[in-house]
């Protein structure tokens, strides 16, 4: 399981336009950290799975949330603050 946030998306959307070839981002929000590779069609992780640049894109356009990526689907991931009327990321 990944889950990706819009910062996580900018870094790779830079090391995209940088030409950088691997990048060290965290996919489960800042617990562990794993190398990358930033291919032409989009990010291949360690564990295999692959996300294209389009979707990364829309990542990186989300104010609100996270994005879970397990087994190559993406879901958005968040819930209802239960101190505030507000939506938080899960």
């Amino acid at each position: 399981m990944i889950v990706l946030s819009r910062s996580q998306a900018e870094w790779l959307l830079n090391a995209r336009e940088s030409g950088t070839g691997t990048i060290t981002i965290s996919p489960d929000l800042g617990m562990t950290m794993v190398e990358v590779r930033v291919g032409e069609e989009g990010i291949l992780f360690p564990d295999g799975q692959t996300l294209g640049w389009d979707v990364v894109t829309r990542i990186q356009g989300s104010d609100v949330g996270c994005f879970l990526l397990e087994e190559g689907a993406l879901g958005r991931r968040s819930k209802l603050s239960p101190n505030t009327p507000t939506v938080t990321s899960a």
